[in-house]
């Protein structure tokens, strides 16, 4: 677990620019931190499930399944979709999530290294 800078904190490495994401700060959305070490990737595609009308679980798998070997996914919502972290394994793919100030949480998804 990384520790959180708090914005404008020079004492901590942080600049006025420092975003705060649940538990781990990133400076820009471009430069996300690499996922447990080794699950650095290229860009993120974001996708923000609270403007779905209805279930988005297609919506989700068809985002993964275009999703490039050197992308990550943004998954935004208003819970903790614990289920969909079953899935996501058998499909291969590794996860993080966060829960933002906001109460929103972030899951950031890639392709699991082989």
């Amino acid at each position: 677990m990384r520790d959180v800078l708090v914005p404008g904190d020079p004492d901590r490495g942080a600049g006025p620019d420092t975003n705060i994401i649940g538990r781990t700060s990133i400076v820009d959305w471009e430069q996300l931190p690499p996922m447990s070490g080794e699950h650095a990737k290229g860009d993120v595609r974001t996708l923000d499930v609270r403007e779905i009308d209805g279930e988005p679980f297609t919506d989700i798998m068809a985002q993964l399944d275009s999703l490039a070997d050197d992308e990550r996914l943004l998954l935004i919502n208003t819970f903790e979709p614990v289920p969909l972290y079953d899935v996501l394994e058998q499909r291969g793919f590794a996860f993080e999530t966060a829960q933002e100030p906001d109460g929103t949480w972030h899951i950031t998804i890639t392709l699991e290294e082989t």
